[in-house]
């Protein structure tokens, strides 16, 4: 089930049901609400995903029982409701297209249809397939080439196809074979940032040595779509030279290390450290020959956070006094038995020109004193901080201490009790 509400004050509610849950949105109605982000809202990576505040979802034994909670709590917002009719709709959709998806049947006509997408390509996914000709379909993708995606086959063109791609180079994914030309293909891999993922949707016939090496030089990664056929040693080592940024998708398959993808023959010992340099997380994709104490040393050396990837039993103490001299973060990953104050000292200084606490979560209590506590604050301050200074410390000095570094510390002072 699904139901929308408006009120006089400006405020809405929303309410659907997926299976055993039952999800729902509380508030402005200008608010840019997507329909679909509601089912993204209790999960690991809502984080992802904006507005998702606003909607709580509850999970009944079945589906049978959240639907008719849905029903029940849909009864009672729409006492006080605003009258929905085909002038209510036609406000709600030039407010928030993407409200299309809880337009009900009798008033989803084509025209109203047009106005969402048009207003907002992407409630092309809540038009009905039979309403999606060509016309419409055009008029989404010169909004939002992202609703190439919702395109019915038969009427992708050419022309429909290269803009999408010219806007939003990951459209390749929803373009027919018959369209991929060597030129689209080219400037998909060439378009911005981390393009070179695109080179997945390239025809294997059309993937050359030379678009390969634009895609792993956009992104390194993108070896993993490379031919085999093409992998030489110089791509394999431009590959594994280059600094990987790009944070997954949500929703899209993780791609491994570059170094992943390198034919054994050649992968050595050259390589994975400066593999390691670029992508710490390649220290994974060692092979067994160079898994060795002086090799582990080395590559934490040039990327401390890499000791997240070592073996416990490669933990050493003079592996990990290299990896937090490197990076102080790279204390998270420190066992605990080799957390000296050496160590611990080494990783802050290393870490306070980032100007960032949160390492201080991973320093046992007997080293917090409060002249560490205070000086950290000068670096770093806000309520995670506070949660990881030890109770015995919160005195009214210390926090009069503090609050002369940070005035934010005062949100974090106990209240005195009246009693």
């Amino acid at each position: 089930m699904k139901a929308y509400y408006e009120y006089e004050d400006g405020t809405c509610w929303a309410i659907r049901t997926e299976g055993n849950d039952c999800y729902i949105y509380h508030g402005s109605k200008y608010f840019a609400f997507w329909p679909e982000f509601t089912l993204e809202a209790g999960v690991n990576e809502e984080k992802n995903y904006r507005g998702l505040w606003n909607v709580h979802r509850t999970t009944y034994a079945d589906s049978r029982t959240a639907e008719i909670k849905g029903q029940k709590l849909a009864r009672e917002k729409s006492a006080g409701a605003l009258k929905e009719n085909a002038e209510f709709w036609r406000i709600a959709i030039e407010i928030n297209a993407c409200l299309l998806f809880f337009v009900p049947r009798e008033y989803k006509t084509k025209e109203l249809c047009a106005l969402a997408a048009g207003r907002d390509g992407i409630a092309l996914k809540y038009v009905p397939f039979e309403m999606r000709d060509q016309e419409l379909c055009m008029q989404a993708i010169k909004n939002d080439a992202g609703a190439l995606r919702f395109v019915n086959e038969i009427y992708k063109t050419r022309e429909m196809c290269e803009k999408a791609v010219r806007m939003y180079s990951d459209m390749l994914q929803f373009v027919p074979d018959k369209y991929k030309t060597p030129e689209l293909c080219d400037a998909a891999i060439n378009y911005d940032g981390d393009d070179g993922y695109n080179l997945e949707y390239v025809p294997e016939e059309l993937k050359t040595y030379e678009l390969c090496t634009k895609a792993v030089k956009e992104t390194s990664r993108a070896l993993k779509f490379v031919p085999d056929s093409l992998k030489t040693r110089e791509l394999c080592s431009l590959a594994v030279s280059h600094t990987y940024t790009f944070q997954p998708t949500p929703g899209k398959e993780y791609v491994l290390s570059a170094l992943a993808y390198v034919p054994p023959e050649f992968i050595t010992k050259e390589v994975c450290l400066n593999a390691v340099n670029h992508d710490f997380e390649s220290i994974n994709f060692w092979p067994d020959k160079y898994k060795t104490c002086d090799m582990y040393l080395a590559g934490v050396r040039k990327e401390g956070t890499a000791l997240k990837f070592v073996p416990e039993e490669f933990k050493t103490y003079k592996i990990c006094l290299a990896a937090v001299k490197n990076d102080g973060s790279a204390l998270k990953y420190v066992p605990e038995k080799h957390k000296t104050a050496q160590l611990i000292k080494t990783a802050l200084k290393a870490y306070s020109s980032c100007h960032d606490g949160t390492v201080f979560k991973f320093i046992p209590d007997e080293y917090k004193t409060k002249k560490l506590c205070i000086d950290t604050m000068k670096y770093y301050f806000d309520g995670f901080l506070h949660n990881y200074i030890p109770d015995a410390l919160k005195t009214k000095e210390f926090y009069e201490e503090a609050f002369a570094l940070d005035a934010k510390v005062f949100t974090n002072i106990p209240v005195p009790s009246s009693r």
